[in-house]
């Protein structure tokens, strides 16, 4: 990148965020870390938004306004676009970064070149914290379940997600994080902080859309986009790996013979394709495993917890998730 621009873009769309934005935009202003430029995207809002953003005179403020609400997946590819910097830094317009988020990111980016991107854990304003497992495989064989990187936290490097095309897909409405990092599994280095850099904010509305079945269809099709690069298609595993990634008591829907063999599957087409890293993801499977026997016990079906405690330590299966 040329000497002319800062080191870090800050990008963050807004859409009628009004009610915490001058937070959050004061939050990246009084960073310990200067050479940033901050791109605000007014997604076409109609509350005061634009008004606020406006009242700011600092010049690393870039306001750039979409005529109509296009989303935040698109404003966000946007924000990647018009962004010059070597790498990028997301922010959402309700939530509050520490004063050291950029400067602690910053010199970890700059020390580890071989990470590609960057989260860390998150506080609640509630005061619970979200934390996220930390090393590159760890990450992704966690994905095969569950997003493992906080959005709002994230800063990674521009050019390599242009030069990889690796672009939001403007068709998720939600989810559009887990999606990319999914289809950056392959060439993609990730890290997660042990640190809360961001203060999250969770809102009555963002819970009661987590329940709506029409906000869980895109994490359930990241879900599935995994399963077929396993070359597993069918609608009952599907429906299987949706319940044990969704519910830890998975016990309680489906009896854990089905449990059992589903991660066997796992297992021995990831052996086959070789789309996780083994060792960690055998670890994962094992974990998943474990806990499913132990919910097992605690719904009273000790009978079924003793067979497959049995399937796992004297039948071969433990050596046969572990052998290489």
């Amino acid at each position: 990148m040329s000497k002319n621009y800062p080191l870090v873009s800050v990008v963050m769309p807004v859409y009628n965020g009004g009610e915490h934005l001058q937070e959050a935009i004061d939050s990246i202003l009084y960073q310990t870390f200067k050479d940033f430029e901050f791109l605000i995207i007014n997604d076409g809002s109609t509350d005061d938004s634009e008004k606020i953003i406006k009242n700011y005179k600092d010049e690393r403020i870039k306001l750039i306004n979409n005529r109509q609400n296009i989303g935040l997946s698109a404003s966000l590819n946007k924000g990647i676009v018009k962004s010059k910097c070597k790498y990028i830094a997301r922010m959402d317009a309700d939530d509050i970064s520490l004063i050291t988020r950029l400067a602690i990111q910053y010199s970890f980016m700059k020390t580890h070149t071989e990470i590609d991107v960057c989260g860390s854990s998150i506080k609640l304003f509630n005061g619970n914290v979200w934390q996220y497992p930390c090393n590159d495989n760890e990450i992704k064989c966690t994905l095969l379940f569950n997003n493992a990187i906080a959005h709002p936290t994230v800063i990674f490097k521009r050019n390599h997600f242009i030069n990889n095309n690796l672009y939001y897909n403007e068709t998720f409405k939600h989810s559009q994080d887990y999606d990319l990092w999914v289809r950056a599994l392959k060439n993609t280095r990730f890290h997660n902080l042990k640190e809360s850099l961001v203060s999250y904010r969770v809102s009555k509305s963002e819970i009661k859309k987590h329940y709506l079945k029409s906000e869980q269809k895109y994490p359930a099709m990241v879900r599935e986009m995994q399963l077929n690069l396993l070359g597993i298609n069918t609608q009952s595993s599907i429906r299987i790996h949706e319940l044990i990634s969704i519910n830890e008591n998975v016990t309680n829907k489906i009896p854990l013979d089905i449990v059992s063999n589903h991660l066997s599957l796992l297992v021995a087409r990831n052996r086959q394709y070789m789309i996780y890293p083994r060792s960690e993801f055998h670890k994962t499977i094992l974990k998943k495993w474990m806990s499913a026997i132990k919910n097992s016990v605690l719904n009273g079906h000790y009978h079924d917890a003793i067979n497959n405690f049995s399937k796992i330590t004297k039948e071969g299966v433990l050596f046969n998730i572990f052998k290489s």
